[in-house]
């Protein structure tokens, strides 16, 4: 799904989200300065008093159910969102209540005990302080992220709102201000946002219909209607919370198996983790009356949701801070930790009822347990955090190990630039870097390049008249490299003095900086690589020389051939012509057939018509040639198609052997050689229900060699040399079957 940029309309962005902040302000305001301080709490949905603050005769006690509150019913209160039960424009001197208690009615005159400290700090405790991070955040997001696009304002929207129904809710019991209509409106709004957003970032699931759009926002905006015409139960918005919540977390749980998103998300899951696993500790403690110091984990831990949110909208952007917001979410998570741990040792030194001095020496013990918590295990979490929750890639102590054994398990060119870009690079914090291979004078490639400038121009030996050819490579390529302003470490590849590489990096999070500590790594990783480019240059040394040999192998093959046909042939047939004895008929036209079937196997004559038909002749000779009864099945099709000659005499030599290789040492009764032909690609199989390989054969190249298994390690090397890929399944008794894929992309379509 592509996601144009949306048409910018800075002043009425600007304009609505002063207006959100404007709100928050005012209801903030309201909660310290303009809700009267009455001396008690309760939960305006059961009616049950939750804290009181002073005493009085006679006086309230927590768990007391309110029934009326100056006359007003507390049912009738929760029914009607815009009917508050005490003025905000004069101070109130006593309240009338009427209550339940122990299942007896009473009614008490409760004097207003105007502001306290006890009373100010519980409201300093509730949730106001989290949605001034979440508003924060929006605004952050609106003055940084880019591009501006639809993401951007779902994004800044999803902040906004969850700020506003938070605050709201600080004030909804005391329907101040219509803030109980305002918590309902935002939470409605909250849900086809929260889907909106998490359904588009970091990238579409799929694509968004426009109907779900409309349907989505425009119930919204009706259920909304309903809520302000008093049309709703008045808890159905908890629904609609739920529902947002879980939507959200549904389309982040998806991203998990979708291998290109998961880095991405990683990060929203930190923050979920963050975010939600104190305040559920604190809810366990809580039930035991034992949460007094995890209380402040709780408050500190629930504002890193929208703050990792938006480091995970911004984290590309941060450049060389990314390393150091990467420490401090390590640092923020493990002070979390200690914060915890703390308080859980509090809980069971309180349970253990200890003595005053049993105490403070159970008090010492943990600080000198935090203290080393704090220096021995830091570094390790820290890792921990960067590696396995970021997504920063293999430590770079182990990162010398970890290349040079991946590379020794696929060793190609191919491997290692992948290598490179995707573990190499990402672990030292570099942002741009550039590898090039030399394959002789003049001449080198590029394996991997990346962050490069828009105008960067790789060098080009043949036209290039800024570089002095007549000069080695690496000189050449330092002197160009010298001149390029964004390099900032430049390292030469070398086996035994002899130059096969160079390697430029740049910019390096979070300071440019390449410290000799740095340096002498990266120099031992380009040795690695040198290593690695001088293998290959061997392989393919050897390789083009054994094209060569199969080459002129199968020159010879072509000429002993024709020396057959025209001059050993010829001189059999002349033979019996000018011969005045008697000659055993059968005997002359079996050395004759032998003669033919040794040419046809020299220089298949069908090949040259094409693949198809060269496989066809070549069944058929097996057949007439076989002494037993076996039986040979042939699905070859009835097109033909020509192919790149090499090609063609690679899988024909194969398919060739495996079929002898049946006939030799398989005892079968039945050889099938199947074939799918198209103009792109070639699939060959042939399988017998003979004897079976060994069940401790392996494909190994070496190991074939040494145990003289010649024909297979053939078939192995021309497949290979052909760009095929070639499989063999067999097990004793269950007979072998060979299959043959060109080219070798193709080779998991079958």
């Amino acid at each position: 799904m592509k996601l144009s940029p949306v048409p910018p309309r800075s002043w009425l962005e600007f304009t609505f989200v002063v207006s959100f902040l404007g709100g928050l302000l005012a209801y903030t305001y309201a909660l310290f300065f303009r809700l009267p301080y009455v001396g008690f709490e309760w939960d305006a949905g059961q009616g049950l008093v939750t804290a009181v603050w002073g005493q009085q005769t006679p006086n309230l006690d927590v768990n007391d159910k309110l029934i009326t509150i100056n006359g007003i019913s507390v049912e009738r209160y929760r029914q009607e969102l815009g009917l508050e039960l005490f003025p905000t424009d004069k101070p109130i001197q006593s309240i009338q209540l009427e209550l339940e208690r122990a299942g007896v009615r009473q009614a008490l005159t409760w004097a207003a005990t105007g502001f306290t400290r006890a009373e100010f700090f519980a409201r300093l405790q509730s949730q106001w302080l989290i949605a001034w991070v979440f508003a924060l955040t929006g605004v952050l997001a609106f003055l940084l992220l880019r591009p501006r696009d639809l993401r951007w304002r779902l994004f800044i929207l999803f902040n906004l709102l969850t700020a506003i129904w938070l605050i709201a809710s600080t004030l909804s019991r005391w329907h101040f201000g219509l803030s109980a209509y305002v918590l309902r409106s935002a939470i409605w709004w909250s849900l086809p946002t929260y889907w909106h957003l998490h359904w588009l970032y970091p990238q579409p699931l799929a694509r968004w219909p426009s109907w779900v759009t409309y349907s989505l926002y425009g119930g919204a905006a009706l259920l909304t209607a309903l809520e302000w015409l008093n049309l709703l139960p008045t808890s159905a918005y908890l629904l609609g919370l739920g529902l947002a919540i879980l939507g959200a977390f549904l389309f982040l749980f998806i991203r998990l198996f979708i291998p290109a998103q998961r880095t991405s998300v990683r990060p929203l899951f930190v923050a979920m983790l963050t975010a939600f696993g104190p305040t559920l500790i604190l809810i366990g403690l809580t039930a035991n009356g034992q949460a007094t110091i995890t209380s402040a984990a709780g408050l500190l831990a629930l504002p890193s949701l929208p703050l990792f949110y938006f480091y995970a909208a911004y984290r590309r952007q941060l450049g060389p801070l990314e390393v150091r917001a990467n420490r401090l979410i390590a640092a923020y998570m493990f002070f979390l930790g200690l914060v915890i741990l703390v308080g859980l040792f509090a809980s069971l030194i309180n349970t253990a009822a200890l003595s005053i001095e049993d105490t403070n020496v159970a008090w010492l013990g943990a600080v000198l347990v935090v203290a080393g918590l704090a220096v021995f295990t830091f570094p390790k979490f820290e890792r921990f955090v960067e590696h396995r929750l970021l997504g920063v890639k293999v430590p770079q102590e182990k990162l010398l190990e970890s290349f040079a054994a991946q590379l020794v398990l696929s060793p190609s060119i191919a491997r290692l630039g992948q290598l490179l870009e995707q573990e190499v690079i990402p672990t030292w914090l570099i942002r741009q870097s550039l590898l090039l291979r030399f394959q002789g004078p003049n001449r080198w490639t590029i394996i991997s390049a990346q962050g490069l400038p828009a105008d960067f121009e790789a060098p080009k030996p043949d036209s290039d008249r800024k570089l002095p050819l007549a000069t080695p490579p690496l000189t050449q390529l330092q002197t160009w490299a010298n001149a390029l302003p964004w390099v900032r470490l430049s390292l030469s590849l070398k086996v035994q003095d002899q130059d096969v590489g160079l390697w430029l990096l740049g910019r390096r999070d979070p300071d440019d900086y390449y410290s000799v500590r740095d340096r002498a790594a990266l120099q031992a990783l380009a040795n690695q690589m040198a290593v690695a480019f001088a293998h290959f240059n061997q392989t393919e040394r050897l390789q083009k020389l054994y094209e060569v040999n199969i080459d002129r192998h199968e020159a010879e093959r072509k000429q002993l051939a024709l020396h057959l046909h025209d001059e050993i042939l010829n001189n059999l047939a002349a033979l019996k012509t000018a011969s005045d004895t008697a000659i055993d008929e059968a005997l002359y036209q079996r050395i004759v057939q032998q003669a033919r079937y040794l040419i046809s196997d020299l220089r298949p004559v069908m090949l040259t018509y094409g693949l198809r038909r060269a496989l066809e002749q070549l069944a058929e000779d097996l057949a007439n040639r076989t002494d037993t009864a076996i039986k040979i099945l042939t699905v070859l099709g009835e097109v033909d198609y020509r192919y790149p000659v090499a090609v063609e005499q690679h899988l024909f030599r194969i398919v060739q052997q495996a079929l002898e290789n049946a006939r030799k040492h398989a005892g079968a009764a039945t050889i099938t050689l199947i074939g799918r032909l198209t103009p792109d690609a070639i699939y060959l199989c042939v399988a017998d229900d003979g004897r079976g390989l060994p069940a401790n054969f392996t494909a190994d190249l070496r190991q074939l060699l040494e145990q003289r298994r010649f024909g297979l390690a053939g078939m192995y090397e021309r497949a290979d040399l052909a760009g095929a890929t070639l499989v063999i399944q067999s097990s004793p008794t269950q007979g072998t079957r060979i299959e043959i894929t060109w080219p070798a992309i193709v080779a998991s379509t079958h």
